[in-house]
């Protein structure tokens, strides 16, 4: 079943171009411009190869207006629709009519809400042959996967659950017309997606706890007029025009040559990496249409793995091969519906036949011993790049050939820039990036003094000690002392808030830490057990932490748990199944470093009171120590701990990043 999209017949939107018509102001080919047609009808907002594409407002002289998205001249996406006689329409559009979901408004205040097919209403909204007004998970999992659920309210949700709460990539449609495609984290909207409000307006960017917060673009449903930048807390504060100097396009920090740099195009803004002048390994491109890529770049195009969000909402994560899908990947379509599987050069094949010779392709881009080169043409400024174009048939977006100036990403792997002026003694690191990572942050909470369970010794002096040891390293630091449930939720959020564009995060945490169903929670002081709901439902998951983390688009995330203590409760308190030690192993995401200060399933030691856990108090020293990788800080540690603790005590190191980080350089 689909989520059928909206509609009306304008025979306006075809209007046939005379030399009577003007561009007023602004770009009107491919840009944004106001625009006035031969008929005398105004059209204000984006345009893409002399047609309208993107967000606008179309104001007939007839005093009907329209505002919200168009493809190709013709009325297709989000938008309202305003009648001189008081008639409002707010929905879906296809070609030019209502079709899809939507709520007409008539000058007498009546209404009909459901679905519309060419212009028409045809009825209340029926999900999965599921009677009208149905609630609950009507298709898929609505626990731990990909589903559907209907609310009371006429709410309704497609996308990804975990732990029965809506987390992870989904659109969430609202009975008033209001709807939201884009990412959430515990039912809040955190992460990048596009969000249509009633009155016409749009936000499309970043969310963090249901705010604006992050790159993004807001359309005034008044003007139209886009405001582009970074918000926080809903209110712009740092324009896209305030980055550029001197009133014009170009490197505005870092290095766009041979590094890590941040380059404001006339279309968008990007920060990642260059090589020769091109844009090379890992980065993000936000254009001014909305549309943003994070992922990997070769020779300024796409290629290899990264993750499209487009501005109506869908949003592709897989494989790239010169700008196009290509390989293994997963789309969320417009209507809700996911499509899984193989593309080949834009075009998808089927769930499980990849594209001839994909297994050579995925040698030659992921390979570590890759060695494409790029011809030198620092003396010219990196080239814009231009989003991928969705068409409208069934299969859903595919994107079309990309020009021969646009992105493409490299084998990288989310690698930090290149940078010779730091290099190993004793290690061969050809082929990896060797820049110590500038922009550096820490979360570290010490929890010891423990209301309605067992005290501990050490975690404060623990938490200090690190703290103190990453001050050194330059990090900014974040530290909670004794925390309790909400303190410790709240400096989670700040930390995820402030990490975005950030090189290096890094959360430590020592104090009591359970395992519940195989998820890893760490305990405030305030927490009293009751049940294992209580644990989910009161305490800070990791996994949360990391997504986090994940989101925030750093280039290197550290996770550091001293929190493999006996369990504080009785044991049995959950049933047989619940009398394992310790914690439970974590699979690291992408360019992630998660460190144990035991193995998994194991318990580790809290030292002698007054001092440091056996654990933290080895690795501080080695942090400390300059030009040491990062894998050696933890290997030396571990070794120390396992000696120390004549075999008892094995910390556990799961890494997922390949490149070179120092904690401290000299």
């Amino acid at each position: 079943m689909k989520v059928f999209r909206l509609s009306i017949l304008f025979v306006t939107c075809f209007i046939s171009y005379s030399s009577a018509q003007t561009c007023l102001s602004g770009n009107c080919s491919s840009g944004f411009g106001k625009f006035q047609y031969a008929n005398g009808d105004v059209y204000e907002g984006e345009f893409y190869d002399d047609k309208r594409e993107g967000f606008g407002i179309y104001k007939w002289k007839t005093g009907e207006k329209y505002l919200g998205e168009s493809i190709a001249d013709v009325f297709t996406g989000f938008g309202r629709m305003e009648y001189s006689d008081g008639t409002i329409y707010v929905g879906q559009f296809k070609d030019g009519d209502f079709d899809g979901e939507g709520e007409k408004t008539y000058a007498d205040g009546t209404k009909k809400t459901g679905i519309f097919g060419k212009g028409k209403f045809l009825g209340k909204i029926s999900y999965y042959s599921k009677p009208v007004g149905t609630t609950g998970c009507l298709n898929g999992d609505c626990e731990a996967g990909y589903g559907m659920k209907y609310y009371s309210g006429n709410d309704r949700y497609f996308g990804y659950f975990k732990n029965g709460k809506r987390d992870g990539y989904g659109a969430y449609y609202w009975d008033d017309g209001t709807h939201w495609s884009g990412e959430f984290v515990q039912n809040l909207l955190t992460g990048y997606g596009t969000y249509f409000f009633i009155t016409g307006e749009k936000y499309v960017g970043f969310f963090i706890d249901s705010k604006r917060n992050g790159w993004g673009i807001n359309y005034d449903p008044t003007t139209g007029v886009k405001k582009i930048g970074f918000w926080e807390n809903n209110n712009l504060i740092t324009p896209k025009s305030s980055l550029i100097k001197e009133g014009t396009t170009g490197c505005i920090s870092g290095d766009c040559k041979n590094g890590y740099g941040k380059y404001v195009y006339n279309n968008g803004y990007y920060e990642g990496n260059f090589k020769n002048g091109f844009r090379n390994g890992q980065g993000s491109y936000f254009f001014d249409i909305g549309d943003y890529y994070i992922g990997n770049f070769r020779d300024n195009k796409f290629n290899g793995k990264g993750t499209y969000y487009y501005t109506n909402g869908e949003r592709y994560a897989g494989e790239w091969k010169d700008q196009r899908l290509h390989g293994k990947g997963e789309l969320v379509q417009f209507d809700g519906e996911l499509k899984l599987g193989f593309w080949k050069e834009g075009t998808y094949q089927d769930k499980t036949t990849p594209p001839p010779g994909y297994e050579t392709w995925v040698r030659n881009n992921y390979s570590e011993t890759n060695t494409n080169t790029v011809a030198n043409n620092s003396n010219k400024p990196p080239v814009e790049n231009k989003p991928p174009v969705t068409t409208n048939n069934n299969n859903k977006p595919t994107t079309t050939p990309a020009n021969n100036n646009k992105p493409t990403k490299t084998e990288d792997k989310n690698k930090p820039p290149v940078n010779n002026t730091v290099v190993t003694n004793n290690t061969n690191t050809t082929g990896l990036n060797t820049t110590n990572y500038k922009k550096k942050m820490a979360l570290i909470i010490g929890n010891q003094s423990y209301r309605f369970t067992t005290a501990l010794k050490n975690p404060k002096n623990d938490a200090r000690s690190m703290a103190q040891v990453l001050r050194s390293c330059g990090f900014e630091v974040i530290e909670v002392i004794d925390g309790s449930a909400a303190e410790m939720k709240a400096a989670i959020r700040e930390f995820g808030a402030k990490i975005i564009g950030l090189d290096v995060a890094l959360f430590y945490y020592s104090g009591h830490g359970m395992q519940v169903d195989n998820f890893n929670y760490i305990i405030p002081i305030d927490f009293k057990l009751q049940s294992k709901a209580d644990v989910k439902e009161d305490c800070p998951s990791v996994t949360w932490v990391l997504n986090r983390m994940e989101k925030a688009g750093t280039k290197l995330n550290i996770v550091i748990l001293d929190a493999c203590r006996n369990n504080p409760f009785d044991r049995g308190s959950f049933g047989e199944n619940d009398q394992d030690e310790g914690l439970a192993s974590i699979t690291p995401p992408d360019n992630t470093v998660i460190s144990f200060a035991t193995d998994p399933g194991s318990v580790a030691s809290d030292g002698v009171a007054g001092t440091n856990g056996l654990y933290t108090g080895s690795l501080v020293k080695y942090i400390s120590s300059p030009n040491m990788q990062i894998e050696n800080v933890f290997k030396l540690t571990g070794k120390e701990v396992k000696e120390k603790s004549s075999g008892k005590q094995k910390p556990w190191l799961n890494t997922n990043f390949y490149d070179i980080f120092y904690f401290k350089v000299q």
